[in-house]
């Protein structure tokens, strides 16, 4: 199997189109076309189907795409991995990162690997946690940062920190501006939350079931940022994590109060590709990460409401 037949199928997965597909190999429409023939040839497959809009891939060309961009990412930077394997890291480090824990630990992160070692390049993405796992599991990214709610079975996952659970509102809320507020309290007022089965949500449901409470959840709202913007304007509440409103809470535009009887709290990890070569690069980049994180723990960015 050829590796440009690869890199055009991947190319016109992504782009939509045959042409700009060629525009970006540098290359004839003709000629990607012809690659991408031979490739269905070889795997006695259709790849794409054609329309009027440009060429969609089929069931079997979405579930070759990341293998695809892995193996041809993988053979492109296999010259410099090697050239570089005894002197300084190199390449591209795909990182998954939850948008709760994003700022500022991916601005921090990147100055620091531009400023030691400029041959890595970051590609972010970001995304839920459920994203980032199948992310990983498909080989599309090298480094998650995800959140858990109870102990994980993946075997390449360590800790980074542990937030408390905070219930969140408006900061003309008088309940989210007491600095504690009881569990039980949650029965009496207007929720939105993630949707099941979201972590978060399923441990509030647990806990809520074990107290035999009936929990008022109005809304669910599967976005964090839009959960932040409706109850900044109005008498509803949502659970959260202490750190993914600490700038909103000390800007005033929103209050939090830490949840006591029980204390509920998440958990987030740093998890690394199972199926994805750990190259020096990636090991650079996990330290950098883990050193950042400790700095945001011991600066107390990190330790709003952690153990």
């Amino acid at each position: 199997m050829d590796a440009h037949w690869l890199r055009a199928f991947a190319h016109v997965a992504r782009l939509g189109s045959f042409s700009r597909a060629a525009v970006m190999l540098g290359t004839t429409q003709s000629a990607v076309s012809k690659q991408v023939s031979e490739l269905e040839r070889a795997l006695e497959a259709r790849l794409f189907d054609r329309t009027g809009r440009g060429a969609v891939p089929t069931e079997v060309g979405r579930m070759l795409l990341p293998k695809a961009e892995a193996l041809v990412e993988a053979l492109d930077g296999l010259p410099a991995e090697l050239r570089n394997a005894q002197a300084s890291p190199a390449g591209t480090v795909h990182v998954g990162v939850l948008p709760s824990v994003a700022r500022p630990l991916v601005s921090r992160v990147f100055e620091r690997v531009r400023a030691r070692h400029p041959a890595i390049r970051l590609h972010v993405l970001g995304g839920v946690t459920g994203q980032i796992e199948e992310w990983l599991a498909q080989g599309r990214l090298d480094i998650g940062i995800v959140n858990r709610y109870r102990r994980s079975p993946h075997e390449k996952v360590e800790h980074l920190f542990t937030p408390a659970l905070y219930l969140v509102g408006s900061p003309r809320n008088r309940i989210t501006r007491g600095g504690r507020v009881r569990f039980a309290q949650l029965a009496a007022l207007p929720l939105i939350l993630p949707g099941v089965p979201h972590g978060l949500r399923m441990v509030i449901e647990e806990a809520a079931s074990r107290r035999r409470m009936a929990l008022s959840v109005i809304m669910e709202v599967d976005s964090l940022a839009l959960i932040k913007d409706i109850i900044g304007e109005g008498d509803c509440v949502t659970v959260t994590a202490g750190h993914s409103v600490t700038s909103e809470v000390a800007e005033g535009k929103l209050s939090a109060s830490r949840i006591v009887q029980p204390e509920l709290h998440q958990s987030i990890m740093l998890a690394t590709s199972a199926t994805r070569a750990q190259t020096l690069a990636v090991r650079t980049v996990l330290d950098i990460v883990r050193e950042v994180a400790r700095e945001l723990i011991r600066s107390g960015i990190w330790t709003h409401g952690t153990r």
